[in-house]
């Protein structure tokens, strides 16, 4: 468990995702400035990240290796947080539902079809002077023999403004704009591979072997409920072309929203460890469900007190130590 937890003071790097916390700048400041993430594990991440690894490995290993490394991720996850006795039983429960679908998967028409030469490859390229741009890509190779950047997802409601919201995507065309950036052959054409959970639950009294053969037999009869076939094209995965103004318009958002970041971070120390220097944007506080530094926003007086609920994020890139307050 990390209980050590060292701001970060200085701007050397800035990914999609760090560029995207800026549309509210208190929530950027707790995860990028005070580098903190929950103690408790939510459940929603470890989900999404071991079903994750398990389709990944799928593809590139077959499905014995894909239930080990799913084994592995898990471990890793729930390592890092604190669980309760009732998160232990739900991640159990839920690491049998993410089996069953990855052992589905494995017997779809779509499997044929896919191939993936690589996956969460590192891409770095200096994006202004002094400030690196970082990128993981989840995976490159074929579909249908043509080649492909894959992108994987999990989802609790997907509408046709799910798909619609991907042709904006900044996430995957800010991938776009790296592999542009790093001189490497660029890929046009994005696979999403989207997952769907069940909207079934447990019922009272039902056992969880019961409850696994009931998603198992909903699988079979309804298999496009869990991998997403797009209304239009009819395909898993969902096919998407990056068009080159698209990704212009990206480049264009990530390199302003750096110097604006850069702009941010001139000032004295004091000042830049100061969460009113950063104000919130109250829109924020209630997405997809309760921020995670809710608690902190909502005693923000008094905010030291609830850091015990806290622990330093997790670091990807070397570049971010370089970051770290000395």
């Amino acid at each position: 468990m990390l209980t050590n937890i060292i701001p970060s003071t200085k701007l050397k790097i800035v990914t999609v995702h760090k560029i995207q916390d800026t549309s509210c700048w208190r929530y950027y400041y707790w995860r990028w400035i005070r580098n903190l993430e929950p103690r408790k594990m939510n459940i929603n991440f470890w989900y999404g990240s071991v079903l994750h690894a398990g389709f990944q490995t799928l593809i590139m290993k077959g499905l014995k290796q894909a239930l080990i490394n799913m084994a592995k991720e898990s471990r890793t996850r729930r390592s890092r947080n604190v669980l309760t006795n009732e998160d232990l039983q739900e991640c159990d429960l839920q690491m049998r539902l993410i089996q069953t679908i990855i052992k589905a998967a494995a017997v779809q028409p779509f499997i044929k079809h896919l191939k993936m030469e690589w996956a969460e490859k590192q891409f770095k390229t200096e994006l202004v002077k002094g400030i690196v741009f970082c990128s993981t890509l989840d995976g490159c190779g074929t579909y249908k023999n043509e080649k492909v950047m894959y992108e994987i997802k999990t989802a609790k409601s997907v509408t046709n403004d799910y798909f619609t919201a991907l042709g904006l995507d900044q996430q995957i065309h800010g991938y776009g704009v790296q592999m542009k950036r790093s001189k490497l052959p660029f890929i046009a054409k994005v696979a999403y591979c989207v997952f769907r959970k069940s909207s079934k639950w447990i019922k009272k009294g039902q056992s969880p072997d019961a409850f696994v053969e009931e998603i198992q037999q909903d699988i079979k009869e309804r298999p496009e409920w869990y991998f997403i076939v797009d209304s239009q094209q009819r395909t898993f995965p969902y096919l998407l072309t990056m068009g080159s103004n698209t990704l212009q318009d990206t480049e264009a958002d990530i390199i302003q929203t750096t110097k604006d970041l850069q702009h941010k971070y001139n000032v004295p120390e004091k000042t830049l460890l100061n969460h009113e220097y950063w104000p919130k944007n109250c829109k924020h506080c209630l997405n997809y469900g309760a921020c995670q530094f809710l608690p902190l926003c909502r005693n923000i007086r008094k905010n030291e007190l609830y850091m015990r609920f806290y622990q330093q994020r997790e670091l990807r890139y070397d570049e971010e130590q370089s970051e770290l307050k000395v």
